[in-house]
């Protein structure tokens, strides 16, 4: 299913960053994005909607949310923010600290994280990438 979301290889790098092969390969793709040792969830109604992951770090007491991805149908009527508020939830549970990263010119997704409580903690002029943070 989410070979289908990701048509293109800059959709991919959007939502996955550079560690993720374009095209998603079936024997490549759930080793790269290490999918036994992270934590998992899918977002379902009928079918799948959304994806995301909570990533361990090297920081004690934080968790990193990545990988999260919307259906494109399901894009805009606030999928997004009910997956990203069950994910905090999870981590809330685990972690003290969320972190993520978010592309700049991803503007959809920058505004969802912002309206979710994460705040802009390194914003290089010369990076592409926001690294954000939030307190649990």
């Amino acid at each position: 299913t989410l070979k289908n979301w990701i048509q293109t290889r800059e959709k991919c790098r959007l939502w996955a960053g550079p560690k993720v092969t374009f095209p998603l390969e079936s024997e490549t793709f759930f080793k790269e994005i290490d999918f036994q040792n992270q934590i998992t969830f899918s977002f379902f109604d009928k079918n799948l909607i959304g994806f995301g992951q909570l990533l361990n770090t090297a920081s004690p007491g934080t968790l990193h949310l990545a990988r999260i991805i919307i259906a494109p149908r399901k894009r805009g009527g606030g999928a997004g923010h009910i997956l990203c508020q069950k994910l905090i939830h999870e981590a809330r549970k685990k972690a003290k600290t969320a972190t993520l990263s978010v592309y700049r010119k991803n503007n959809r997704a920058l505004n969802l994280y912002k309206s979710l409580g994460f705040k802009i903690i390194e914003s290089k002029s010369s990076s592409e990438i926001f690294s954000m943070e939030k307190i649990l």
